[in-house]
């Protein structure tokens, strides 16, 4: 059996694969069509040896080729490692050139962050300020409102106190001349009334004395008749005496 060695390179490495082929023996001798002849010992002896013969020449081989594949594993190691050492050298310089460029960005990425913390810091400080100053002005105007409404409430309650002070005094006048109005309206109605009870009496006491009067010349007249009957009555007496 004969071993090989199949060496593939790869990212990352070298791959080895072993590879077992049947060994070149030769082909059976066949049997001749000779006649049968008696072995003897001799030809035993020499059949072994070259049979010994050939299975040396065989290891020999086998050994050869062991030694080549052998050889060819240490050039594939010799040739791994030295990939494999230049790839640890070029990635190494790899990382160490990114790890530089990292650096430097991180560098700048820093100094922008504190660039622009430090412009935040100046627009607030700045926001600040003019909060600080519009908060001043707006307690100024709101103390200037407050006092300017405070002076005009007092105003206008002076105001209006005069208003309600001129309005009690209107109603209190009004109230004064309603009360003499009343006071002559009720004198006028007692005058009036007074004045109607003596009509109504003056009228009573004319009724009266007409009515006297008439009595009386109902008196006189019926008097009259009386004594114009007496004498009616006197004068025929006599006669018929």
């Amino acid at each position: 059996v004969s071993v090989d060695v199949k060496v593939e390179e790869k990212k990352g490495g070298i791959k080895f694969e072993l590879i077992e082929s049947p060994a070149n023996t030769p082909p059976p001798k066949t049997k001749s069509s000779s006649p049968t002849r008696t072995i003897s010992s001799e030809n035993i002896d020499e059949k072994l040896k070259a049979a010994a013969e050939r299975r040396l020449s065989l290891e020999a081989k086998k050994i050869e080729q062991l030694s080549n594949q052998l050889s060819k594993i240490e050039h594939a190691m010799k040739k791994r490692d030295e990939i494999s050492k230049e790839f640890s050298v070029r990635s190494k310089k790899v990382l160490e050139e990114k790890m530089e460029q990292y650096s430097e960005k991180k560098e700048a990425h820093i100094s922008e962050v504190l660039c622009k913390l430090k412009k935040q810091f100046e627009n607030g400080e700045k926001t600040r300020q003019s909060l600080e100053s519009a908060l001043e002005e707006i307690k100024e105007n709101t103390n200037l409102k407050l006092l300017q409404a405070s002076k005009k409430r007092e105003s206008q309650i002076q105001e209006l106190t005069k208003r309600l002070k001129e309005h009690d005094e209107h109603a209190k006048s009004v109230y004064n001349a309603l009360k003499e109005k009343q006071e002559e309206l009720k004198q006028r109605i007692l005058t009036k009334e007074e004045e109607a009870a003596l009509r109504k009496e003056q009228k009573i006491k004319e009724k009266l004395e007409k009515l006297k009067e008439k009595d009386n010349r109902s008196e006189k007249v019926r008097q009259n008749k009386t004594s114009e009957s007496c004498t009616e009555n006197g004068t025929e007496s006599p006669a018929s005496g």
